[in-house]
């Protein structure tokens, strides 16, 4: 299985939401929780302020893991 599958918790062929901070599991609305790095300083994304999380990983980070509400929403499209 792939990193992104796994990631999205998905099966080959499902429609996928798309990755972002915003359908992350580390998204604590104003912080975010993961322990990626960061693309400026090699840093933890640990504690960074989640706008800036936004805009330095659009499509996510490495430690991106889907929400359970995006998961519930993924689900959805796939007809389960």
């Amino acid at each position: 299985m792939s990193d992104l599958l796994r990631q999205m918790k998905a099966e080959p062929g499902d429609i996928l939401v798309e990755k972002s901070c915003d359908t992350c599991v580390m998204n604590a609305g104003v912080v975010c929780m993961g322990s990626g790095k960061r693309k400026d300083n090699g840093d933890s994304t640990y504690g960074m302020p989640m706008e800036e999380a936004q805009r330095m990983f659009p499509r996510g980070c490495d430690d991106y893991e889907i929400s359970l509400s995006a998961f519930e929403e993924q689900e959805k499209l796939n007809g389960r």
